[in-house]
């Protein structure tokens, strides 16, 4: 994660990219380290979903989940 961010500050695209992490965050501390490296967005709880049959397609907040994982109501 350092060092994408490294190429990113002198090429002067850091403000165009938003960090997110995910995955293996399971103390305050993992979150902390994160947020220091340059992270500004940060999951949880992808593992369960995936194991429960989530394509990860990122449209949980359309209600529209092609596997009804997320699907509200």
């Amino acid at each position: 994660m350092l060092k994408p961010s490294r190429r990113w500050l002198p090429n002067g695209l850091r403000h165009k990219i938003r960090l997110q992490v995910d995955g293996g965050l399971k103390t305050g501390v993992d979150i902390i380290k994160a947020a220091i490296l340059g992270a500004e967005s940060f999951g949880f709880g992808t593992g369960p979903m995936v194991a429960l049959g989530c394509k990860y397609l990122r449209i949980c907040h359309l209600n529209n989940c092609a596997t009804g994982v997320a699907t509200q109501g």
